[in-house]
This record gives C-alpha cells, sequence and structure tokens, in this order.
C-alpha cells in the first residue's frame, strides 16, 4: 500500500520535527502581583529565561536554580526552582540537539556524535527526575527514532500522549511507528484518535486504512479510502488505494472502477498498471480483456519508465 506521505523519521516527523526546537514559554512564571519571597535571586535567574539561547546559557540558570534550591526554606520557592531546573535542563538539551544537526551540516560527524550525546544525557535526566516535562519525552523519542530505535521511539511518543494528549504530532509518530511494527490494533488506535481532532486528515485516513486492511477490516479501510478519494479529488494514489481495498475485499468490479477512474488521468502510471494487472487476472473473468490490458501496460510505460514491475505486468498482459 503506498502511502501519500512518509513516516517523519524519514519522517515527517517533518511534522513538527522542529517542534520541540521553538522558543518556549516557562511555565510556570510569577503570576501577576505574586511576591517573590527568596531575596531577588529567583528574580534574576527568572531574567536570564528571557534572554537565554545557548546550551551553556541553559546550564548556567539550571546551576544558579539548584545553588539557590539546596538553601531556600519557602516550600513555594522549592517548587518554582524545581520547576525551573527541569524547564533549562530540557532546553538545554533541545540546544544540544540543534547543535548536533548544525554539525553534521558542516561535515563534523565526530563533534555531532559528541553534541547528540550531550542531548542524550539531558533528556534522561529530565525524564527521569521532572517526567511530567513531556517536551522531554518527545525530544528522546525523537533521537530513538533517527537511530531507528523505534521500539524505544513509539514508548517515548505514547508516554507524551498520555501527558499531552493534545499533542498531535505525537499521535501521528505513534500511529506511523506502531504500523511499521506490525502493532495494527495501536496505530488504529491513534490514527482515529487524530482524525477525532481533524476529520479530513488525509494522511491520518490513509493510514488508518492500511492498519485496517492488515486486521482484515477490509469495509472499514474502504471507507477510510473513499473519504481520501473526495478528499483528493483526482489522486491517482488514493484511487489505487481504494481500487487495492476493493480487491482484497474481493469486490472485483468496484475494482476495476477505482482503478479505471485513476487510469485516466493526465500522466497517470499507477494507475494504468493497475488496470491493467486487473483486466490480466481478474478472478471475476467477465472483466478479463487482455488486448486492453496491454494497451494499459504500455501507455503506463509510456508516461513513466520501465520498471520491472511495469514490464511484468506488460508480460502478463502479452
Amino acid at each position: 500500500m503506498k502511502f501519500k506521505k512518509s513516516i517523519w523519521i524519514g519522517l515527517a516527523c517533518a511534522v513538527a520535527l522542529n517542534h520541540s526546537l521553538v522558543a518556549q514559554k516557562l511555565e510556570p512564571v510569577f503570576e501577576e502581583g505574586q511576591e517573590v519571597t527568596t531575596s531577588v535571586e529567583i528574580q534574576q535567574i527568572y531574567n536570564l529565561t528571557e534572554v537565554a539561547k545557548t546550551a551553556v546559557d541553559f546550564e548556567r540558570i539550571a546551576d544558579r536554580s539548584e545553588k539557590l534550591l539546596a538553601k531556600t526554606i519557602f516550600e513555594k520557592d522549592k517548587k518554582y526552582l524545581t520547576s525551573l531546573i527541569g524547564w533549562s535542563r530540557n532546553r538545554m538539551a533541545q540546544a544540544y540537539v540543534k547543535n548536533s544537526a548544525s554539525m553534521k551540516e558542516m561535515g563534523l560527524a565526530e563533534q555531532a556524535d559528541q553534541e547528540l550525546a550531550k542531548a542524550i544525557e539531558q533528556f534522561d535526566l529530565v525524564i527521569k527526575e521532572h517526567p511530567q516535562i513531556w517536551r522531554a519525552w518527545m525530544g528522546r523519542a525523537k533521537i530513538h527514532a533517527e537511530a531507528c530505535e523505534y521500539e524505544q521511539a513509539l514508548e517515548k511518543f505514547v508516554e507524551v500522549t498520555r501527558r499531552k494528549r493534545d499533542q498531535y504530532a505525537a499521535w501521528f509518530n505513534s500511529a506511523e511507528l506502531a504500523s511499521q511494527l506490525g502493532q495494527h490494533e495501536k496505530a488504529i488506535e491513534c490514527y482515529s484518535r487524530m482524525i477525532g481532532q481533524d476529520a479530513s486528515d488525509v494522511q491520518a485516513r490513509t493510514g488508518r486504512a492500511h492498519s485496517l486492511l492488515m486486521t482484515n477490516e477490509f469495509q472499514a479501510a474502504i471507507e477510510d479510502y473513499k473519504t481520501v478519494v473526495i478528499l483528493q479529488v483526482n489522486d491517482e494514489v488514493a484511487l489505487c488505494n481504494l481500487g487495492d481495498a476493493y480487491i482484497k475485499a474481493e469486490q472485483w468490479q468496484e475494482a476495476a472502477t477505482a482503478f479505471e477512474t485513476a487510469s485516466k488521468l493526465p500522466k497517470a502510471t499507477l494507475g494504468l498498471e493497475r488496470f491493467a494487472s486487473l483486466l490480466c487476472s481478474c478472478p471475476d473473468e467477465t472483466l478479463v480483456d487482455t488486448d486492453r490490458a496491454v494497451k494499459a501496460a504500455n501507455l503506463a510505460i509510456e508516461n513513466g519508465e520501465a520498471t520491472p514491475r511495469f514490464l511484468r505486468t506488460l508480460s502478463a498482459a502479452y
């Protein structure tokens, strides 16, 4: 089954790959009118958060907060400083990730690996000591995914969805990874959550349909693919996905209609190949038409290229 978009690891994470690197508002912040009870040091540290940009800046904030935490006697200040430490260490980790990416682009592989190792250390520390910070789970999940550690990545993306229920990118990545790992029931659950937030999400509809096919829920998959065809008019891949789903359900006439519609689109290739393939060997013999199959397969090659798949279809037609 061919998707319109690919998983973020090559993926999208795309979809919010840089989400955790954007500027974040410090939480919790001083409420309006709130009195600072531990001298002016907390205010000074807080002021640093408004100008901090580099890993060194965030490390300085964390270190000063930890020193002040050790000597303060006020519970609300302890709570605030603890949250500030978690926040700054998470931002430090994100800065290391950004450094690593920049160094990698410059061809400095060893330095990039060193910066990434620092990011992993900080993310793991935040997850252990400040597990409520969902961005740390997100950042660590991305690193797992980019290292092809898909099970660990899925575990952490799922954790993000538990802690931040409306984090769309986490639901998407959980769904895509679960699908890749063959955990289709989990994938369906995550895609459904996305569709619940945005019923017009073509990528979620396509992904859920694929997982529904893998669990033999053919009719439900067909309904998702039909919705995608409506949302993406004249989309050759969407029509071919629908045709393939009809084949799984052994609805041959409907499959032929979907493929034929795709084959008539300008510069069609896949639609022509799928239509030719069905015309060659359809279990419903009334639909078999080898002459039309040869013409469709030849046109697919003319519009596209002589790939092994297209040549095999043409050979079968002859």
